[in-house]
């Protein structure tokens, strides 16, 4: 099926990465769900893969509908992770490219999130150096 590029498009590439997979639509929007628990609402969203040679990048991204719901999803999230969520510990923000990027640590790769316009992007990073794809991410999604 060809490609849209409506809201719900998803980049072929992460800077030198290629696209490996992608769950778009209600599917990735259950999967989203599950991650954030209840009475998160988003109005669209997936989740991509990305990968070159044994570097791996799992993206969520979730479109909030406008940047106040963004923010706010945002901070549900760090406060939930602060509360103390299992899964994740070590919550801290940095700055990359002017943009505050929160990172946790938790199983399977180095986690990194940020809210940017109207979407909440959450990024898995396995086998690569993080600052990079980071950057990469912010111009992409």
């Amino acid at each position: 099926q060809p490609q849209s590029h409506e809201p719900g498009h998803v980049p072929q590439n992460l800077g030198e990465m290629e696209l490996l997979s992608q769950v778009t639509g209600p599917a990735a929007l259950a999967e989203i769900g599950k991650l954030h628990g209840k009475g998160i609402e988003m109005a669209d969203g997936y989740i991509a893969e990305y990968g070159h040679g044994r570097s791996r990048v799992t993206v969520w991204v979730g479109m909030a509908g406008s940047e106040v719901a963004a923010s706010g999803l945002l901070k549900q999230m760090i406060d939930r992770i602060a509360e103390g969520n299992p899964a994740f510990r070590n919550l801290r923000a940095m700055e990359i490219g002017g943009q505050t990027v929160y990172t946790v640590e938790g199983s399977g790769g180095e986690h990194f999130f940020y809210a940017i316009k109207d979407k909440v992007v959450w990024l898995t990073v396995q086998g690569t150096e993080a600052t990079t794809v980071i950057k990469n991410a912010l111009k992409t999604f």
